[in-house]
């Protein structure tokens, strides 16, 4: 197998696995209420992240002036 991902494929497999194996799969537990809550706060937390990022270039000086030149260029 080449490893490589196919979406379709795996959806095949994963739909013909219920199809013929309903019987041999158990059902996925659910979440609890602590572990959605971290899920909730890291989201934020990255949403957060992700906005500073975006907006930091903005916000910083231009670098060109503030880095000394060597001969033969940045080192």
């Amino acid at each position: 197998m080449s490893g490589a991902k196919s979406d379709t494929g795996d959806g095949h497999i994963l739909a013909d696995m219920v199809r013929t194996g309903a019987h041999q799969l158990r059902p996925v537990a659910a979440d609890t209420e602590e572990a959605q809550a971290v899920k909730v706060v890291a989201r934020a937390h990255k949403t957060l992240i992700w906005e500073r990022n975006r907006q930091a270039p903005a916000a910083a000086p231009p670098v060109a002036g503030v880095l000394p030149r060597r001969a033969g260029g940045l080192r």
